[in-house]
């Protein structure tokens, strides 16, 4: 892995809820759901092709409404658009003169349940959270209770990690959560940790002390999960963020692949590379890769890729934030290439300033930008246009089936 001299802006993690948002109020709108910002799966209860015309429809009117002519394709379904999201989390809260799992600190499940239940979670999970709510309630761990934020469940459809978010650790608590791991391992659960945030945050990963400084305690399994997508099998650590919808994942690859049927497979730059899901997918037919991202855990996970299949002479891992200083010294250490092909896809909130302008002054060919956030696709249009690339294709794919979002892959070439 290559390290480059740190530059720190405010960063937003990748997994906070964003404020309400234009498209989000399109999607209430036209589905007639006036609560559905206050709701976490506001489509959930409408026929799939009843939600796929509403999403259809509001992302044709924000386009219109911000002057971006591109039409877009029809909305890429999910082939899971219930009980799809391979990460879920409950946050521990007193109410109702009880101990339930709740969705959030004010969103508690009714009164008659103790465990909130979601129809877009595998129904391993809520089999999963019921078992371990039945264990916690009963006296021997009502000291365990007190210190416990959350627990979170990631993996895939068939390999699960159970991560216990607390905000201390000693020997009383060390031993509930081995009792807790004993059950677990009855439950075709993969691996198990503990994960300390003293600061009891809303949010259930809070990384803002720096990944290299996280307090992880492993109670049993894997270092790492798997994941199989078209036909290369990746490993990421249970802290580094992965798409939740990975019932999509191969054919959203294969929408960037058709991004970029026209592109030489020489060079190709993913920013917020994370593990490197398409550094390996959509990169493995190029000749040189270079992947970049913030996260010191997931670039370890990333570099650790490239050895185990063989490309680590073809794909340089980056630790850097992405911001245009950090740009500047990727392009002393890598020289622009006369076809050069740019993937991004940063978090919901979208670049930071001056980002694009750095990338363009590369001269990609092909410019391939996913939106998690659908109101960055505005700014973002308007910083490519003035850099000389305009969008020529534009591919809205449901990720969050049974919610207001979705993601978009942006196709942007020079004029």
């Amino acid at each position: 892995m290559v390290h480059i001299p740190r530059f720190k802006p405010q960063v937003v993690s990748q997994f906070r809820q964003e404020p309400k948002d234009p498209f989000v109020h399109l999607v209430c709108e036209i589905a007639g759901k006036s609560n559905a910002f206050e709701t976490i799966e506001p489509l959930s209860d409408l026929g799939y092709d009843q939600e796929l015309a509403i999403k259809q429809k509001a992302f044709t009117c924000f386009l219109a409404q911000n002057r971006i002519t591109t039409k877009p394709l029809e909305i890429i379904p999910s082939p899971l658009f219930r009980h799809y999201r391979t990460t879920s989390k409950r946050r521990i809260v007193f109410a109702h003169k009880k101990w339930v799992f709740a969705f959030a600190e004010g969103n508690t499940p009714p009164q008659n349940e103790s465990v909130a239940v979601s129809l877009l979670e595998p129904k391993e999970h809520a089999l999963i959270y019921q078992q371990l709510h039945e264990m916690l309630i009963t006296p021997p761990y009502r000291g365990f209770l007190e210190v416990l934020n959350f627990i979170i469940i990631r993996g895939t459809y068939t390999e699960r990690c159970v991560i216990f978010n607390v905000r201390r650790l000693d020997a009383g608590i060390v031993r509930a959560l081995k009792k807790c791991a004993q059950t677990l391992a009855t439950m075709s659960v993969a691996s198990c940790f503990a994960f300390v945030d003293e600061r009891g945050s809303a949010y259930y990963l809070d990384e803002s002390v720096g990944s290299d400084k996280m307090v992880v305690k492993k109670l049993f399994g894997y270092d790492s999960l798997r994941l199989v997508l078209n036909g290369v099998m990746l490993h990421y650590s249970p802290f580094a963020f992965c798409q939740i919808n990975h019932a999509i994942l191969p054919e959203f690859i294969n929408q960037i692949q058709g991004c970029l049927s026209d592109a030489k497979r020489e060079f190709m730059l993913d920013l917020y590379c994370g593990f490197g899901l398409f550094s390996f997918t959509v990169g493995k037919s190029f000749s040189s890769v270079v992947a970049i991202d913030a996260n010191a855990r997931a670039l370890s996970t990333c570099t650790a890729n490239a050895v185990r299949l063989g490309r680590e002479k073809a794909v340089k891992c980056v630790e850097g934030f992405i911001a245009p200083q950090v740009l500047s010294g990727i392009a002393s250490r890598f020289p622009v290439r006369t076809s050069e092909v740019l993937l991004l896809d940063p978090p919901r909130s979208g670049v930071h300033r001056g980002v694009i302008e750095s990338c363009a002054g590369r001269k990609p060919t092909h410019v391939v930008h996913i939106f998690c956030g659908t109101p960055t696709i505005t700014d973002a249009c308007t910083s490519w246009n003035k850099q000389g690339y305009e969008l020529t294709k534009i591919v809205p794919c449901d990720l969050f089936p049974g919610t207001a979002h979705i993601e978009t892959i942006g196709l942007f070439q020079r004029v």
